[in-house]
């Protein structure tokens, strides 16, 4: 049977021409009306245009004159063609998907750590997401070529690097990954405390050298921004650094 239908266009061509033998004069508008789409649309995916979703099938499955095998390879086909979409996805579109979506890129961060589970009732757990939705974004991410299962269905992160920052419109980039991180790093607590660096200074500042003080911080702060590096083998970390008087002074007192 897949030998005689290689598409999903040609069963619904061979739906399309039973009918036809057996109602003379039988048009493909006649057709479309009885699978609730209009002629346009009919035309659009018979020709290639347009392809089909799988919902979209699913309602018109219930329409199809033919034998439940051929019903079945209808909606595979269509599941087939979806997928072959995916596969498709360009290194653009992968990267505004990821910057799009916070939880893609969390799930590729928690697919790095020792912990990892394949399972997705831990990932969703983890991220704080619906089982539909981690199914969705496995599924994204296998098919951008970012993410592969193996034959006992362990998922793996791919090393394919994602050119996150070059050939993108500069303010989705700065918006989206800003947006992007923030919920992810808020999100996913899974590092180790051995491989956490943490320290605080308290030191003692005159009021009148408060304003230098700020200069060095914001000095600091791009510095630090210059080596930021978004290479496949860069890590991301999150520095907070906070100015907190402890204590109050004669002047604040009075």
């Amino acid at each position: 049977m897949r030998n005689q239908f290689t598409t999903f266009r040609d069963v619904l061509l061979h739906d399309f021409n039973l009918k036809r033998l057996e109602i003379p004069g039988y048009s493909w508008r006649s057709y479309a009306r009885s699978m609730n789409v209009s002629s346009g649309r009919m035309s659009e995916i018979m020709s290639g245009k347009k392809g089909l979703s799988e919902k979209a099938a699913l309602k018109m499955s219930e329409n199809l004159n033919l034998p439940t095998e051929l019903i079945t390879l209808f909606l595979e086909l269509v599941a087939e063609h979806q997928h072959s979409k995916l596969l498709k996805m360009s290194t653009r579109s992968t990267a505004t998907f990821l910057l799009d979506n916070w939880d893609g890129v969390a799930l590729l961060v928690l697919m790095k750590s020792p912990s990892f589970k394949s399972e997705k009732s831990w990932i969703a757990t983890k991220l704080g997401v619906s089982l539909e939705r981690v199914t969705y974004l496995l599924d994204t991410l296998v098919a951008a070529n970012q993410v592969t299962q193996d034959s006992e269905g362990n998922y793996r992160v791919l090393e394919v690097p994602i050119p996150f920052w070059n050939n993108l419109p500069v303010n989705r980039t700065v918006h989206s990954n800003i947006r992007c991180f923030e919920y992810f790093t808020d999100k996913l607590e899974f590092v180790e405390t051995a491989s956490a660096q943490a320290t605080s200074l308290t030191v003692s500042i005159p009021l009148a050298k408060m304003d230098e003080l700020k200069r060095l911080l914001a000095d600091f702060h791009y510095g630090l921004k210059s080596l930021s590096d978004h290479s496949p083998e860069s890590q991301i970390s999150r520095l907070q650094v906070q100015l907190i008087p402890i204590t109050v002074t004669a002047e604040s007192s009075s």
